[in-house]
């Protein structure tokens, strides 16, 4: 879309809503005040503001449609907002959060998330940190578009602010719920809230506890996955004893121990249908315990409709644990606001990574992160309020650690040798086991590698934001923060196989690749036997001499700065119509690819900060004297050097895309038809995508695999980037009885257009597009009723989600080994089917 058409269309947006505000309408005056809509409040600006008032395109979910609505934890808010997408893979290290298209994909420790996680004001480092319980919350906003002037770090694509309900000084408060439903799904819920001191010093306790069986089978006897363990506990202290000062202390801490994610074989490999797989099963080149399917028997969509997959545990257990503080004080001139934290996030994992029935290799991992904040605001006001000015500091210390401890299993290396039998070159004529007479008789299976990574950053940063009242009816708004990143990352090996026990090592040295024909295979057999995650590191010309695909560890620094601003102006057309117009520069951190692979012949394991350009234009109105509101925004965001990750199928390569860019329309809607009913929509139309001249730019040093995947993505959409989302919910209430008993019914539906789940739109060497990579497009219905009593103190209700049971795949990639490019298989994970059940809420 051209700037040009761009702002007609907004203009003409910007136009009809005026003329369809009914600023004079007659409307009987008891109606009126019975179906007005609550102001909504949000702190998008450091402020409490009114939603129709603050220049920012931004959804707010009350706790109660947090309740209605089903949501659980941080990804399940896409019920809620039609421009916030979730996916995942593996919770600890690979939950990706979108808005308006726009994220960062995960499944590597160095890589910052677009969209930002934030909690009562402190930084949520990973997205993984945020799928967690949401329990006893005030209020969670979803911002659109980049918020890196006023929020700490990494917001270029959007950020999710969530408040937790702080203590009540004056009061006692107590609320239970308990829900029970398929699956043997179980949820505890419950908050006490205690006015130690009235009016001067609270305590509220908040506990929540999450318990439901695997909804996935595996081949293997006794495997499953994608359960749901998870517990948390929230305790705050508030202090007012001084008209002036307030200081509010909380510890979180939660726990998760799961099965996730298994991944299903959505597409098998062509050299499975001739038995490549398994060496010619029935012939003398049989390799001798595969089975005739190579350790795959669920297969295809069948398979995802059945919810079986081949693989073995998935399993995560995890912890974190948080302390913070916030600190108000009114100095008179202004108010000084204080928000220190230190959290820390450790998850450890076992997965059979492989993905078949199989013993090919495993992975158990360990992440720890510790990070530690420190934000520091001053605000007020001056010229008789004709400016709203505010300038902070903020500093973050993080600390990353993850240990990735890979083993080759029995089958290894008669699984990877039975690909050789397709290659002309080699065929059977080597027998039955071709990689064993590669590595000179060295069995890979018990090779072993523990890869550590490490990675120090720290962020700084200043920051203003002011709000300037040029007339009665027109606002400017000025943002900026300067901002200085710097890391030290590495990748070291503390344990690995002995060399004359590698079977790595014995084929780089073996001398049957001195002479003609095998000379010309040395690259196979090493590409072949070599796997990067337990062969030998640092081998002679493995780093920068560039010679051989093996492993090479590595210790960079890495260091950016760059300046984060805003320019909005608003204008109120009348009483009932806000418009604003925006420009933001958004900026994520660059840094380090933690992987064995990321310095692999002497490549560069650093990776470019992305640049973000953003323009919006939005209105905001008030309809029907206050009964409904509707706001629309127009954007267009230019990204310069988009993060990539892409995972080829045994390595995970990172890299920049000159340009990506996002641009579309969101409409939301919440109206109060009757007294009894009230709707809400939200839909978004996201042309996120990489454009045909992507590549321009590209560093004249990039590898020839680099230019080839990103020639590959020019054209092409961005990743789970559904073009069109529609929201739509319903909710009706009325009075039962003359005792004063009352029911709510509310439905609601999640409708999304195709959208591509894999990172490549298609095999970069072949051009072939991947089958399954494509997610259609589906409509999930969810619905719940409720009885509620006289005193509003106790609700029964029923529920279910995904009604319509809908199997909708996130994320699509290559199986390890199992053949590359048009001949490879194909993996995919999946989302939630359909749940139901019952919940009863209790409050005091």
């Amino acid at each position: 879309m051209s700037l040009n058409r761009f702002l007609l269309a907004a203009t003409c947006s910007i136009g009809a809503l005026s003329f369809a505000t009914p600023v004079n309408a007659q409307v009987d005056d008891e109606t009126a005040e019975e179906t007005t809509l609550d102001t909504v409040t949000v702190t998008a600006t450091r402020r409490a503001t009114d939603i129709q008032e603050v220049p920012i395109a931004v959804t707010t979910v009350s706790s109660e449609q947090l309740d209605r609505k089903g949501v659980l934890d941080a990804r399940q808010l896409e019920r809620a907002s039609s421009s916030f997408k979730s996916s995942t893979a593996s919770q600890a290290d690979s939950t990706v959060f979108r808005i308006r298209g726009v994220g960062t994909t995960g499944s590597n420790a160095g890589f910052e998330s677009a969209v930002g996680v934030f909690i009562d004001g402190v930084y949520l480092s990973r997205p993984a940190q945020a799928v967690n319980n949401l329990f006893d919350i005030e209020q969670i906003e979803v911002l659109r578009g980049p918020q890196g002037t006023l929020f700490g770090r990494n917001t270029s694509a959007g950020a999710i602010n969530i408040r937790t309900k702080q203590p009540n000084t004056s009061a006692f408060e107590a609320f239970g719920n308990a829900s029970y439903g398929n699956y043997n799904f179980v949820s505890l819920q419950g908050a006490i809230n205690v006015p130690i001191v009235e009016d001067s010093l609270g305590l509220r306790l908040s506990v929540s506890s999450q318990d439901r069986d695997a909804f996935v089978d595996s081949t293997n006897a006794g495997v499953e996955s994608h359960d749901r363990n998870q517990s948390s506990i929230r305790g705050q202290l508030l202090w007012e004893g001084h008209e002036d000062l307030s200081i509010r202390l909380i510890v979180d801490y939660s726990d998760i121990d799961e099965q996730c994610c298994g991944g299903f074989v959505i597409q098998e490999t062509p050299l499975a249908t001739p038995g490549i797989v398994a060496g010619f099963p029935g012939t003398a080149f049989e390799f001798v315990g595969l089975p005739a399917n190579g350790g795959v028997s669920a297969v295809g969509e069948s398979a995802v409709e059945d919810k079986i997959y081949n693989g073995g545990n998935f399993s995560t257990d995890g912890d974190q644990i948080g302390y913070s503080a916030e600190l108000k004080w009114d100095l008179g001139f202004g108010e000084l606001t204080y928000l220190p934290a230190y959290r820390e996030y450790s998850a450890n994992s076992f997965n059979d990574a492989d993905f078949v029935a199989l013993d090919v290799f495993s992975v158990d991992q360990s992440y720890d992160i510790e990070s530690t904040t420190h934000e520091l605001r001053l605000q007020g006001t001056a010229f008789d309020d004709r400016l709203d000015w505010l300038v902070g500091g903020f500093y973050s210390d993080e600390t990353i650690e993850r240990t990735a401890f890979f083993t080759g299993g029995s089958d290894y290396l008669q699984y990877i040798g039975a690909s050789l039998v397709a290659n002309p070159m080699i065929g059977t004529s080597l027998g039955p086991n071709p990689l064993l007479i590669f590595s000179n008789g060295v069995d890979a299976g018990g090779n072993f590698g523990s890869n550590d990574y490490t990675q120090e950053s720290e962020s700084l940063s200043v920051f203003t934001h002011n709000i300037i009242s040029l007339t009665d009816k027109l606002e400017l708004t000025v943002g900026a923060r300067y901002v200085e990143e710097s890391k030290t990352g590495s990748f070291l090996r503390s344990s690995e196989s002995p060399l004359n026990e590698s079977a790595c090592f014995n084929t780089i040295t073996n001398p049957l690749f001195a002479n003609p024909p095998f000379d010309a295979q040395l690259p196979i057999a090493v590409g072949l036997v070599c796997f990067p995650y337990f062969s030998p590191a640092d081998l002679p010309g493995s780093g920068a001499a560039g010679l051989l695909p093996t492993p090479a560890t590595y210790s960079q620094d890495f260091d950016d700065d760059e300046l984060v601003y805003t320019v909005k102006l608003g204008y109120e057309l009348n009483e009932n119509v806000n418009t604003y117009a925006a420009f933001t520069h958004g900026f994520k951190s660059g840094g380090l690819n933690l992987d064995a692979t990321a310095a692999v012949l002497g490549n560069d394991p650093s990776f470019d900060s992305e640049k973000v350009d953003s323009f919006e234009l939005g209105v905001k109105s008030k309809l029907f004297n206050g009964r409904a509101r509707a706001n629309i925004a127009l954007f267009h965001m230019d990204i310069e050097d988009f993060q990539l990750l892409e995972f080829t199928g045994i390595n995970f390569s990172t890299f920049n895309v000159p340009k990506a860019e996002s641009t579309g329309i969101e409409f939301e809607l919440d109206a109060g038809l009757t007294d009894d009913l009230s709707i809400s929509t939200a839909i978004t139309y996201a042309d996120a995508k990489y454009p045909d001249d992507c590549a321009d730019g590209l560093a004249a040093d990039s590898s020839a695999g680099i230019v080839a995947q990103v020639n590959n993505l020019c054209g092409a959409s961005l990743t789970n980037a559904p073009e069109l989302t529609g929201v739509l919910g319903a909710t009706y209430e009325r009075q039962l009885s003359n005792d004063g008993w009352s029911l709510f019914a509310t439905g609601g539906l999640r409708y999304e257009s195709d959208r591509r789940t894999s990172t490549q739109p298609s095999d970069p060497s072949s051009g072939a597009p991947a089958a399954f990579d494509v997610q259609p497009s589906n409509t999930k219905y969810d619905a719940r009723i409720g009885f509620v009593s006289p005193d509003q103190s106790l609700t029964f209700e029923l529920w279910g989600l995904n009604l319509s049971d809908e199997r909708t795949r996130s994320i699509s990639l290559g199986v390890p080994f199992r053949g590359l490019g048009p001949l490879g298989a194909r993996l995919t994970f999946i989302e939630e089917p359909r749940t139901y059940g019952a919940t009863i809420r209790k409050s005091f």
